[in-house]
């Protein structure tokens, strides 16, 4: 029981890629471990060394321009999207995350992390992108 237990909690969990030299990045991601208090999201800064073997698909270019959302079946959501899905998972996240059902938020919601992810070491107040 413990054993299907085990790899029912495995399956189901979810890994959070997020820029770890960045101070936003960073408090998005405490805010993120704050709220799952279940422990169902691994967070992972961009820099970790295990991250091109365990998610061989991720360039590291792309861990750079967003954050993303990784399930045990190996799908990506990347950025807003990622946000969305964080909402849908995170406890009390879909009473927020029901504005994503709104014709067009998707789209304001992409370009508006895309403006966030380019200006976030200024925002930040951290060192300049590599």
């Amino acid at each position: 029981m413990d054993d299907v237990r085990a790899r029912a909690d495995t399956e189901s969990r979810l890994t959070l890629i997020y820029d770890g030299d960045c101070q936003f990045c960073t408090a998005v991601q405490r805010l993120v471990r704050r709220w799952d208090r279940t422990g169902h999201i691994e967070l992972i800064p961009s820099q970790d060394s295990t991250i091109p073997s365990r998610f061989p698909a991720l360039s590291f270019a792309g861990c750079t321009e967003a954050m993303h959302l990784i399930d045990a079946q190996g799908r990506d959501w990347q950025g807003a999207e990622a946000v969305r899905e964080l909402l849908n998972v995170l406890p009390g996240g879909r009473g927020i995350g029901w504005i994503f059902r709104i014709p067009g938020v998707p789209w304001i919601a992409a370009r508006a992390y895309r403006i966030i992810a380019r200006h976030r070491y200024v925002w930040g107040r951290t060192g300049p992108p590599r």
